[in-house]
């Protein structure tokens, strides 16, 4: 599966990523479609549809989609239409054995926050709809999000009935997360901490070779010998 990464713009203080499910009533299907499914589809089920022509509409309040399903041995090209821009067409070439949650189609960049419509079309080949995801405010567009459940298919089928199911929250790390400014401060305060500590070991460990290095050294002094009743001075010699 490609790497999708998700962007959520800070518009509201309970922004979720929803997962709504290819059976539910929030997707208004057109033309010739089947409701199929296998044990590797989220939720167990799927729809399908063979026909040039048949549409699927979704309209959202949020900030970024991605539409997922699966890709078998007949491929497929469909279409995109993101509120009034024009359509974007992706062609998935067939495989010899079924890959599932293929992420079809994704906007390049985040969405302005508020209401959109995604309209599906199917162009040729076989186009299997698994579900969709978008990050959107749950509180607004009437989506009541259910418990979390999990992406894997043996435990999707007991998740909740409810449409919109949450597969992360962004509420929390608002309130809790730091700013960039606030960790690039802290790096650099514990970068000059390290530095000054290094540089105090530096400077101990120094200290006493330069004691011994610079130290004065004692003038020598003569001492007075006698030798047969005269005075005599001598020089120590040096050691």
């Amino acid at each position: 599966m490609l790497p999708v990464t998700y962007r959520a713009t800070a518009a509201s203080s309970s922004t979720s990523l929803l997962r709504i499910d290819d059976s539910s009533p929030q997707l208004q299907y057109s033309g010739q479609w089947t409701q199929a499914g296998t044990s590797q589809d989220y939720r167990n089920t799927s729809h399908a549809s063979r026909s040039p022509g048949s549409t699927v509409k979704f309209t959202f309040n949020g900030t970024y989609i991605t539409v997922y399903g699966s890709v078998d041995s007949n491929g497929s090209t469909s279409s995109y239409t993101l509120d009034d821009t024009s359509p974007v067409s992706k062609e998935v070439q067939p495989v010899p054995l079924p890959q599932y949650n293929w992420p079809f189609f994704f906007p390049s960049s985040p969405l302005q926050p508020g209401v959109h419509e995604l309209v599906i079309a199917v162009d040729s080949g076989t186009f299997n709809l698994d579900y969709i995801e978008y990050i959107g405010f749950p509180d607004n567009d009437g989506s009541l999000p259910s418990p979390p459940s999990s992406s894997s298919p043996s435990s999707s089928s007991s998740s909740s009935s409810s449409d919109s199911a949450p597969v992360a929250s962004s509420a929390s790390s608002q309130g809790k997360g730091l700013s960039n400014g606030a960790i690039v401060g802290i790096a650099v305060v514990a970068a000059v901490v390290v530095i000054a500590v290094v540089a105090a070991l530096f400077y101990v460990r120094r200290r006493p070779a330069r004691k011994v290095r610079h130290q004065s050294r004692v003038p020598e002094k003569g001492i007075d010998i006698l030798v047969d009743g005269k005075h005599r001075s001598r020089a120590v010699a040096r050691l």
